[in-house]
């Protein structure tokens, strides 16, 4: 793991990317949370994000999130609407993800 947050990610595997994170931010990551982002990323990209994912901390995560976000100029509502459909996917929207997307509504506008 390395100190540069900068990525070479398309616009794909930055909605997969962040769309993984926020189904793990609960450490209870479902198959309705799995399903809809395959639905709406592919598995390819979302097969090769997770591997990706998984090597990184939460700062790190954060902080790649926010450096691709920037880069690619991602369109923030239409981001945060799939991060609320995974949220609420597995029929339990709990404090912790609730955080999570307060906070990366603040940071990514």
């Amino acid at each position: 793991m390395s100190n540069n947050f900068e990525t070479t990610w398309n616009k794909k595997e930055f909605k997969a990317y962040t769309l993984l994170y926020c189904s793990q931010v609960d450490l209870e990551e479902s198959n309705a949370e799995r399903g809809l982002i395959v639905q709406k990323v592919g598995k390819e990209n979302y097969n090769h994000i997770y591997q990706e994912i998984e090597q990184d901390n939460d700062y790190t995560r954060v902080q790649k999130i926010l450096a691709a976000s920037k880069r690619l100029d991602y369109n923030t509502e239409k981001l945060l609407k799939d991060m609320r459909e995974v949220f609420f996917s597995d029929i339990e929207f709990d404090e912790v993800e609730k955080g999570v997307l307060l906070l990366l509504k603040k940071l990514l506008n």
